[in-house]
């Protein structure tokens, strides 16, 4: 397209210090001062020199306007009204340039521009409608229709949207529609044709509600508002929530288990939505060489996205519905998605409850899903290939010999501190008294101290989060409990008292990470759980305890 050029977003501050450099006036260097013993010869005197900078306090005077009508437009504005409007660049808001005044351009996103004085340069629009009854250069609008009823001495274009030409517009340029249709009344005229490119060519394509959703609901943070135009959101939302109440009816008891487990389980459903939602693109790409595989994980997502979002308010309606003894998921996923409605339309909090509430969805439809699996296959194992019985060796020693203490031969399958002892002298560390939730906080400042100090002196004060991962890593794996622990009576066990290895500690550090990164929340968890467990210790199985007086931890 011929004589097109673009404007791309100007801000006020960089048309502000553009236009003073623009009349800056070069001064020049004052000569130095001859040395009193050498007298210089007489010079004439030098005019006096200009100031480098024209003031508002001190504008230049006037000139004599040219004759030509176009270098007058083109002129720059020499009163201090006209300088200061050097520019309109609005955000969210209409750019609105009244009859008589004059900018270097008039910028609105998200907004409309509404030109009825003279711009020098370009109308822009972005997410919204161009209107212009006076003059200008260009004329552009993103995501929105163009309305001319004056004059434009360059293009007119409009990207998704249409153009609509009155009787009185004349533009000297070129008049594209991209995606959108030309309306021209009768007496407009266009110096170099029309181009429609795209389906919609004979139409405006209104986009009102679109923008009425940035600027109302999407600017502020939330996904539904009260404003005009904005019917469709709250359809959209109320079909949402009508199919998310038609799977809590047809899929009651799957609905009501995944609940079921955000109740029971909350740390490892977050991790498991953690995980889920850093692993599906590795997962996208891996399966990229397969074709398919792409398309499937994407439509398992999205299944899972939706069946996760109803038992998610299911889980928050059986908040109200089972005190009033209510126990149909349906009803209590009607209720549910009443009140995360209302969390919609808070501003800065609904688009974050939004979206966290999808991604703890899946996360629900996840983890139910291996907690499952994992369900199914321990009677597998218990009953062994041939069939309910005696476990095989390898899996315990409970029921090898009937009265008999003593494991079978080649028993291998519990850790080795419980293999060689007879079942009943076990020790249950689980069954003593829990830590509350000061005391755990004490041992672990205790130990934030010790780890802070020796990372200070080792001049590692980045890494302390690391540091202080691999000492608990290595305290709980090796003596079960930390030197703050020590201090405080507190040691670390598995809930089916097995021996608190390697990979437990790891997997209990690396959920302390989860629990500390959502306001530290997973540890406040310790404060209200009847369990007493934080967040890592569900995801690991474990607990910390209080031992006995005299019991030594190391």
């Amino acid at each position: 397209m011929k004589s097109f050029r673009w404007v791309m977003l100007p801000s006020s501050a960089v048309l502000a210090l553009g236009l003073t450099l623009s009349r800056a006036q070069t001064a020049p260097e004052t000569p130095a001062a001859p040395a009193p013993a050498a007298e210089a010869p007489a010079q004439p005197a030098a005019p006096e020199a200009p100031e480098r900078f024209l003031s508002l306090d001190n504008p230049p005077p006037a000139q004599t306007p040219p004759a030509d009508p176009a270098a007058a437009i083109n002129a720059e504005p020499e009163t201090a009204e006209e300088r200061s409007a050097a520019g309109i660049v609005v955000f969210g808001s209409d750019g609105i340039l009244a009859a008589g005044d004059r900018a270097k351009e008039v910028v609105a996103i998200i907004g409309n521009t509404i030109v009825d004085g003279t711009v020098d340069e370009t109308v822009v629009a972005i997410m919204g409608d161009s209107t212009l009854n006076g003059e200008a250069r260009e004329v552009v609008a993103v995501m929105g229709n163009v309305t001319i009823n004056g004059r434009v001495r360059g293009d007119v274009v409009a990207v998704m949207g249409g153009v609509q030409l009155g009787p009185r517009a004349r533009v000297d340029g070129e008049v594209v529609s991209i995606g959108g249709g030309v309306e021209r009344a009768p007496g407009a005229t266009v110096g170099r044709g029309i181009k429609e490119v795209g389906f919609l060519k004979g139409h405006l394509p209104r986009m009102d509600g679109l923008r009425a959703w940035l600027r109302h609901c999407l600017l502020l943070g939330r996904p539904l508002g009260f404003g005009e135009n904005l019917g469709w959101a709250w359809g959209v939302a109320l079909s949402f929530l009508g199919f998310y109440v038609l799977l809590a009816l047809a899929f009651g008891r799957g609905v009501e288990k995944c609940a079921e487990t955000l109740e029971q389980r909350p740390g490892y459903t977050i991790l498991a939505a953690f995980l889920t939602l850093l692993l599906m693109p590795i997962l996208t790409v891996l399966l990229a060489f397969t074709g398919i595989g792409p398309v499937i994980l994407f439509f398992a997502a999205i299944v899972g996205t939706l069946f996760g979002k109803a038992a998610f308010i299911t889980w928050l309606g059986r908040r109200f519905t089972r005190p009033l003894g209510i126990q149909l998921p349906v009803v209590a996923a009607f209720v549910g998605g009443l009140l995360l409605t209302v969390f919609y339309l808070i501003p800065y909090v609904g688009l974050l409850v939004w979206k966290s509430s999808g991604a703890l969805g899946l996360g629900m439809v996840v983890s139910t899903l291996i907690l499952g699996m994992k369900r199914e296959k321990a009677p597998a194992l218990a009953s062994g290939p041939a069939g309910p019985g005696p476990a095989p060796a390898g899996i315990g020693f409970v029921g090898a010999a009937a009265g008999s203490d003593v494991p079978p031969a080649g028993f291998s399958g519990a850790s080795p501190d419980v293999a060689s002892l007879p079942e009943r002298q076990v020790p249950q560390h689980s069954t003593l008294p829990r830590a509350g939730f000061w005391i755990r906080i004490a041992a672990s400042l205790l130990d934030a101290v010790l780890v802070g100090i020796c990372s200070g002196i080792l001049n590692l004060d980045d890494y302390f989060l690391g540091f202080y991962a691999l000492y608990c890593i290595a305290f709980w794996a090796l003596k079960g409990t930390t030197i703050g622990g020590v201090i405080c009576g507190l040691k670390v066990v598995r809930l089916d008292d097995r021996t608190l290895d390697w990979t437990v500690a790891v997997v209990r550090a690396l959920g302390g990470f989860l629990s500390l990164v959502i306001a530290g929340l997973g540890f406040i968890w310790v404060a209200f759980d009847p369990d007493k467990q934080s967040w890592h210790d569900k995801i690991a199985g474990t607990t910390i305890v209080r031992v006995p007086r005299g019991t030594p931890l190391i």
